[in-house]
């Protein structure tokens, strides 16, 4: 113990302290005086974003816009009221609300300047991919969403509540790189897609 205390102190003083050689002026002679080191600031480094995220460059950007814009459409009046005559195209509808907001969550979270704000966070990310599309699918439950179609505001909150899942995801897709990324975009809106295609009712 007295050993590690002593080369800690042995550390200590080289860190803060330095060997300067002197001359004596009278007589000419060497010696060596110990002088506190001057500590200086280390420069901050800009480290490249090894990650990446699942857009980059404007083709990339430019075809998460498009996807946003056409799966707009299920927000479409005439969308809505023709999926209300089936129940499985009602839940497709839903999933393409869902489809819609994911787009939208990987083209911002992709967004250099957006991106540098969210910063690495791949906890949050696979937390966000994994429970947001499984709390939609919930949600996709006729007895949960049948009675909120009696009321219009109700009905409309929730598929702007459908569309913020999807915001959520794909914003935490983003988080996950470019592999990572889209394969978890792409994995969450097929999972939605394929359980809204299998309902029934219920």
């Amino acid at each position: 113990l007295l050993q590690l205390v002593s080369l800690a102190r042995t550390a200590w003083e080289r860190r803060h302290y330095v060997q300067v050689e002197h001359i004596e002026s009278w007589t000419g002679t060497h010696y060596q005086a110990r002088e506190e080191r001057e500590l200086t600031p280390e420069a901050p480094r800009n480290l490249p974003n090894v990650i990446g995220t699942p857009l980059s460059g404007g083709p990339q950007l430019g075809f998460g816009l498009g996807l946003g814009v056409v799966s707009l459409a299920a927000f479409f009046p005439q969308v809505i009221s023709a999926s209300e005559s089936s129940i499985r195209y009602h839940h497709l509808d839903h999933a393409g609300q869902f489809l819609y907001g994911t787009a939208l969550g990987v083209l911002l979270g992709s967004a250099p300047s957006i991106s540098r704000r969210l910063g690495d966070r791949p906890g949050l990310g696979v937390t966000a991919v994994v429970v947001v599309p499984i709390v939609m699918m919930l949600l996709m439950v006729p007895r949960i969403y049948e009675p909120l179609e009696r009321h219009p505001l109700e009905h409309g909150l929730y598929h702007a509540g459908m569309a913020a899942l999807g915001l959520l995801t794909g914003l935490g897709a983003s988080r996950l790189g470019v592999v990572a990324g889209r394969l978890s975009a792409f994995l969450s809106i097929g999972m939605a897609l394929m359980f809204a295609a299998a309902m029934k009712g219920g």
